[in-house]
């Protein structure tokens, strides 16, 4: 009577190896398929943002004009009471990094505070066209952030991009 319990418990084991087997073979095809696919980017077009945005807005709405490799990914736009606008746009800059422009005609020190941090102070400033713009901390660590105010416009620009491609979404602004 031994000779079978020990036989069974055999076929046991064998079983249980040549069922993880099968699993571990389709969890690796599916991961190669996925790290094959690799990060999908949605790319939209803004344009009826833009066009609600100057509708909206009781200042001249600047649009950024950038390089075909530039990809807007977000965009939105907000109206706060007494009628002042934000306008956010996010885009994959070409070295794959992500960038923000936030465009509003709220003060800029509630700007500021609501897209990095309360009391954010300038660390420097950028030279983007003859044009400078405040170095400010961001709200991620180790992002950047840029912005400037122009005739009750605050702009700010931050992201895991670098300050040259900061500077170019700056410089694109008409």
């Amino acid at each position: 009577m031994t000779a079978p319990a020990r036989r069974r418990s055999r076929q046991t084991a064998r079983d249980m190896i040549l069922s993880l087997t099968v699993i571990l073979v389709i969890v690796g095809i599916v991961v190669a398929f996925q790290q094959r696919g690799g990060q999908r980017v949605r790319v939209i077009d803004p344009s009826d943002t833009y066009a609600g945005a100057r509708a909206s807005a009781s200042y001249p709405v600047r649009v950024p004009h950038l390089p075909g490799a530039w990809r807007p990914t977000s965009a939105t736009n907000q109206t706060a009471e007494g009628g002042r606008l934000t306008l956010r746009l996010g885009f994959l800059t070409p070295q794959g990094q992500y960038a923000q422009l936030v465009e509003s005609d709220l003060q800029r020190n509630v700007i500021l505070g609501r897209e990095l941090s309360p009391g954010a102070r300038p660390t420097g400033t950028l030279l983007v066209n003859g044009v400078s713009w405040d170095r400010l901390p961001a709200k991620k660590h180790g992002d950047r952030a840029i912005a400037r105010t122009d005739g009750g416009v605050t702009f700010v620009i931050y992201g895991s991009a670098g300050y040259p491609e900061l500077g170019v979404l700056a410089g694109s602004l008409t």
